[in-house]
């Protein structure tokens, strides 16, 4: 048996988390009804949060 690994992008790393399961349908529902990957919401919203934490002076540097 052959086991095949996605292709890794530049500057990229896969991390594996748990979520509530309200998060998992908010994200599955956005997939569906706005045709967004996942991975594009959650980096967005991770973007956003650090963009505040950077601002609010908790968060040092990039």
């Amino acid at each position: 048996m052959m086991i095949r690994e996605r292709p890794k992008k530049p500057g990229m790393k896969e991390l594996k988390v748990n979520i509530p399961v309200k998060y998992h349908l908010q994200l599955h529902s956005l997939k569906v009804m706005e045709g967004r990957q996942i991975h594009g919401v959650v980096q967005e919203a991770l973007d956003q949060y650090f963009a505040t934490l950077k601002a609010n002076g908790t968060l040092k540097g990039d």
